[in-house]
């Protein structure tokens, strides 16, 4: 089976920054799905304290360049967390993909808001919910993940915001081919 291979675009780092350390990517093999996991350390207080949230994109390969697939059952983006109590949110996210063929267009994927990202639990997994969709990708891509803000809504009606209201910085561009 091949594998992606990842790289930051030319001139950017990986990840951003949640509490002043670099964010590494990394892979994970599931059958014929690859898991992106692009970790966050929350730096939050109260109940929140601890969170290890993730961001994971679910990418299948396929004879045209590979998919991705978003759905609530099996395929979806997902935010996991380690530990805690809180209500997550997600308060928007947009997620592009940037073709070779047309290195200066950039695709939407996903753009929404908090009206449809709520996070549901299962176990310490929440995840929301996307309508099915699937991109065809040909050939090589890049993922920017961009304008990610993320809230806690305590257990004593109080909110902690990650970022103390300014938005994150985006994640960088990272190269993604199927080989």
């Amino acid at each position: 089976m091949g594998r992606l291979k990842f790289k930051p675009r030319s001139g950017e780092l990986g990840g951003f920054f949640l509490d002043g350390s670099p964010i590494s990517l990394s892979t994970q093999m599931q059958s014929s799905v690859v898991s992106i996991f692009i970790p966050a350390t929350a730096r939050s207080g109260g109940n929140c304290s601890g969170d290890r949230p993730y961001l994971s994109v679910l990418w299948e390969p396929s004879t045209s360049g590979g998919r991705i697939l978003r759905d609530l059952d099996s395929n979806q983006l997902n935010l996991y967390m380690a530990q805690g109590t809180s209500t997550y949110f997600v308060d928007a996210i947009d997620l592009y993909l940037m073709m070779d063929a047309f290195p200066d267009a950039v695709e939407p994927v996903l753009s929404t808001n908090a009206t449809n990202l709520r996070l549901f639990e299962t176990s310490k997994q929440r995840s929301f919910t996307c309508s099915r969709e699937e991109v065809v990708l040909m050939g090589r891509v890049e993922l920017v993940v961009v304008n990610v803000r993320l809230q806690a809504f305590n257990n004593d009606s109080t909110v902690t915001d990650f970022h103390q209201g300014t938005p994150l910085a985006p994640f960088r561009a990272y190269t993604a081919r199927y080989s």
